[in-house]
């Protein structure tokens, strides 16, 4: 156990180094006393060095080791920051405290106060000279040249700083100037170098007529003074707050943005304006918020000369829940909706419309949440296309025109468990479901690859089984059935219920409860069943030839 006895001396030393940087050093003497009160033996000990912002608890602001420190009488001496820097950010704060620590032992308490030689530290950051006179201030630069002036004018009372140019071949000119008076006050700044004298941004308060303003000026020689964009708020007669910006032109200058925001007859106004280039006060593009009713709304318009300067595509909103989109078509005036995008949220429910239309053929394109529709809007059983989808399953289809009722589709359906194909049905009970005739020139394979295959057994019986096949000639009911687009054609097959009765393996029932053979599963059962009928003939055969040998 150890006790710090007392505190010797503390010294900052500030080492100059190139570039304005510097080593800051703190120079500590104490004194290592034991347990008894008694100085430590003469040897070398661990210490840790650590400074806080308080005096038990607080942040770590800074801290090193040092391994091997050597005491004489107890007395001991390091310089604090030769290991781990002290940065001079540390003395900022208003109070700092010294803590130690000897060995592994725990911190020595209490801990001690840092005072005001460290803080010394902030003072090393000043360099030049201050220069005063009557009524002004100058802030000397190290090379002896004015870097900043403060000062006052007797005459009209002009409050005044002055920041002057660092570069050497221009140290009298003039870069920042704040002035204050009693009518107003502004802050201007100036360009560097060769481009004259006028300010190129400009703020201030004007008492008559009351406003402020921020001014942007052009520093060319051509255009020296003229005002390129100004910001500025008038309290009457709108109480208007503005942004414009302006046509670089000495003989006929005009606006070519204005930003607007004001009070109209007691409700707040706003708009943003971009002008054409070309003619004075002709909008290109407007933006705005009117209040009565509440409408937001940016509104593009048409530039061309001598004709319709109305609008050509708008977009609004408004507080009853809506919103548009529209493009004219300014031929022929007036002119008409080409385009058209419409959100509703009102209590009717939530509903986003886009419509394309061509007047001429009437087929228009709409699309709304989870819905594209391409076709005639005048009534479903025309010709048309839709891709729909909702959080579980999508669907496409195409239909073809009809008089009373919809026409031929191609429909397709996916979801999480199944996808379906439908050729002349909108509902496809199978994943390829055709309604109608099929002709092709390739193949239909089935996957019957044996080593997807188990628990393979020889087919027995299967004479007996096509025994009792019955195959029928037939006519689909198409008056009870329209939906199934059924021919009025002579077919050969068998009836679904009988084939279950004796091969239930190759008739499938579906989710409405009707029935389907497989006629292509029965060919293994005709194969096995010409096998045992061959094989019966042949023992026949032989009977018959045992028979003729008697």
């Amino acid at each position: 156990m150890y006790k710090k006895c007392a505190f010797i001396a503390v010294l900052l030393v500030l080492m100059a180094a190139p570039i304005m940087a510097q080593d800051q050093l703190v120079s500590y003497q104490g004194l290592l006393t034991g347990s008894d009160g008694n100085p430590v033996s003469d040897s070398y000990y661990q210490l840790t060095f650590a400074i806080y912002d308080d005096s038990t608890a607080g942040t770590q602001l800074w801290s090193e080791i040092r391994p091997s420190v050597f005491t004489s009488g107890g007395t001991f001496h390091v310089m604090l920051g030769s290991i781990t820097p002290l940065d001079a950010s540390i003395f900022e704060s208003s109070d700092l405290f010294l803590q130690i620590t000897v060995g592994t032992d725990s911190p020595i308490q209490p801990r001690t106060r840092l005072c005001s030689v460290p803080k010394a530290a902030m003072a090393s950051r000043v360099d030049g000279d201050i220069k005063t006179g009557e009524g002004y201030t100058d802030f000397k630069d190290s090379d002896g040249s004015t870097a900043v002036t403060i000062g006052t004018e007797e005459k009209g009372g002009t409050r005044y700083l002055t920041m002057y140019n660092p570069n050497a071949e221009y140290q009298t000119q003039t870069l920042v100037k704040l002035q204050s008076a009693i009518e107003g006050g502004s802050m201007e700044f100036f360009p560097a170098g060769d481009y004259g004298t006028d300010p190129t941004i400009r703020m201030g308060i004007e008492p008559v007529p009351w406003r402020s303003t921020l001014s942007f000026f052009d520093p060319t020689s051509e255009f020296s003074g003229l005002s390129l964009a100004t910001m500025g708020v008038e309290p009457s007669p709108f109480h208007d707050v503005f942004f414009r910006m302006s046509k670089p032109s000495m003989t006929a200058p005009y606006d070519l943005l204005q930003m607007r925001a004001y009070d109209s007859t007691g409700q707040w106004q706003s708009d943003f304006t971009l002008m054409s280039s070309n003619v004075s006060n002709m909008p290109v593009i407007k933006m705005g918020v009117e209040p009565s009713p509440f409408k937001g709304s940016i509104t593009l318009f048409n530039q061309r000369d001598g004709g319709y300067s109305g609008p050509v595509v708008e977009m609004s909103t408004n507080t009853l829940g809506g919103a548009g989109i529209r493009m004219f078509d300014p031929q022929p005036e007036p002119p008409g909706v080409a385009f058209e995008v419409i959100t509703d949220y009102s209590s009717k429910g939530d509903k986003v419309t886009m419509n394309l239309t061509d007047n001429d053929t009437d087929i228009q394109t709409t699309l709304t949440p989870g819905l594209v529709r391409v076709g005639s809007s005048a009534s479903t059983y025309h010709a048309h296309a839709e891709l729909a989808t909702d959080l579980n399953v999508a669907t496409f289809y195409l239909q073809g025109i009809s008089t009373f009722a919809p026409g031929q589709a191609i429909s397709m359906e996916a979801s999480e468990t199944e996808a379906k194909v439908g050729i002349g049905t909108f509902t496809p009970s199978e994943a390829l479901h055709v309604v109608g005739n099929i002709c092709y020139t390739g193949t239909i394979g089935a996957c019957s690859d044996g080593r997807y295959k188990e628990a393979v057994e020889d087919l027995t019986g299967a004479l007996d089984k096509v025994t009792d096949l019955r195959g029928v000639n037939y006519r689909w009911k198409t008056e009870d059935y329209p939906e199934k687009h059924f021919d009025n054609e002579e077919h050969v097959g068998f009836i679904a219920q009988e084939v279950q009765q004796v091969v239930p393996e190759i008739v499938q029932e579906h989710a409405d409860g009707t029935l389907s053979v497989d006629y292509g599963r029965l060919t293994p059962l005709l194969v096995e069943a010409i096998k045992e009928l061959r094989q019966e003939n042949k023992d026949l055969k032989a009977r018959i030839e045992q028979l003729e040998k008697r």
